[in-house]
């Protein structure tokens, strides 16, 4: 049973979407702020703007504008592409295969394509189309190949054991 205060908040879904959207802003302005060389955040905000709206700010530091658009935003934002795209992966999972639990090493996805990276690196394997990127690709071609395997031994399993309650 969930509290009083937990449903009140669950029901108003327009204060949690402003809620994580403001933590995701803050989260990446500190993101872009904290370092070796730190940089106020109203710094931040003014260089962002300019490179955007294409004005000159008079009070920007071209080492500092150099930090936070050539180095910064994109780390920061390439690791938010990849927080995202790793919650859609799980979501996908645990949707596609109907339990919460589900997650690439349960199903030993992540040892298939450890398993494709060992083989291309110990073999020196270098496909002629892909050249350099021979080692994710080959890792990726295994873990789905791990997915199919563990998709159809389980269908396999599912249908011996409802043949073996019928009898």
């Amino acid at each position: 049973m969930q509290k009083p205060f937990i449903r009140t908040f669950l029901n108003n879904k327009g204060l949690a979407y402003i809620i994580s959207t403001a933590f995701l802003i803050i989260s990446m302005l500190l993101g872009i702020s904290i370092g070796t060389v730190s940089i106020p955040v109203p710094a931040i905000i003014e260089i962002i703007g300019a490179e955007i709206f294409r004005f000159q700010g008079e009070g920007i530091d071209s080492m500092h504008e150099s930090i936070v658009m050539d180095i910064r935003l994109p780390r920061v934002l390439l690791a938010g592409l990849v927080g995202a795209s790793l919650a859609i992966a799980g979501a996908a999972f645990q949707g596609l295969l109907r339990n919460p639990l589900a997650d690439p090493y349960t199903l030993g996805i992540s040892s298939g394509a450890s398993i494709g990276a060992v083989i291309t690196l110990f073999f020196g394997i270098s496909l002629p189309l892909v050249g350099a990127f021979t080692l994710p690709v080959l890792s990726i071609l295994f873990a789905f190949a791990t997915v199919l395997f563990v998709l159809f031994f389980a269908r396999r399993v599912d249908r011996l054991l409802r043949l073996r309650r019928l009898y």
